[in-house]
């Protein structure tokens, strides 16, 4: 009997964790299923924008319009990006997300001149110079386009690890960045306020 309480505990942690490995799997199982009801809404048009106004404190008009995903039901109810968004984030897939936002938010800009947008992506996104060279690729001939846009950075990322994913990726096309407006990174979240930065390439990396 002595040694029976040294096998309860043992026994109980193992339970224990066979529980939490079961919430993992289960979690995954979610994720995976919310995946590919956003997939087969991205194939059948289904991904839409809602446009909040984002308004300057110091004039009290509006600034610019910020793009929020939505997902449209086969039924027709809307669904909130953060209903679905966080989950392909712990997927690893906000890559794909990301892209079809940029290339729509491109899209609205060339249809209405007289507008600012603004997206928002991950930090991880902001690092990665595939979707670094897909934005050159869409703007690099509209530097008025460029001007109306403004990038949204999720999460806190350090600034030295987007100016070097910046220039790794703009080796061929450096003067489209040079015309990209501001990209907001949050300071602090908590209370919503942002700090600015704008990277210009120099002189000898630009072609």
């Amino acid at each position: 009997m002595a040694g029976s309480g040294g096998a309860d505990v043992s026994w109980r942690d193992e339970k224990v964790g066979q529980s939490q490995t079961q919430v993992r799997y289960d979690r995954r199982d979610h994720n995976v299923s919310i995946l590919a009801t956003v997939r087969a809404a991205l194939r059948d048009d289904r991904l839409l924008f809602a446009f909040q106004p984002v308004v300057c404190a110091t004039t009290g008009k509006v600034d610019y319009f910020e793009c929020l995903l939505r997902m449209r039901e086969p039924e027709g109810g809307i669904v909130a990006g953060g209903e679905f968004i966080t989950a392909i984030e712990q997927l690893g897939f906000i890559g794909f997300i990301d892209g079809y936002v940029l290339k729509q938010t491109v899209q609205e800009l060339s249809n209405y001149p007289e507008i600012r947008l603004g997206l928002n992506i991950s930090s991880l996104t902001a690092c990665d110079g595939r979707w670094l060279r897909s934005l050159i690729l869409l703007i690099r001939s509209q530097p008025d386009l460029a001007r109306r846009l403004i990038v949204e950075i999720t999460e806190t990322a350090a600034l030295q690890d987007i100016e070097e994913a910046a220039r790794s990726s703009m080796h061929c096309s450096t003067q489209a960045a040079a015309s990209l407006s501001t990209i907001l990174v949050p300071a602090t979240p908590r209370f919503g306020s942002f700090r600015s930065w704008q990277w210009t390439p120099s002189r000898s990396t630009a072609h």
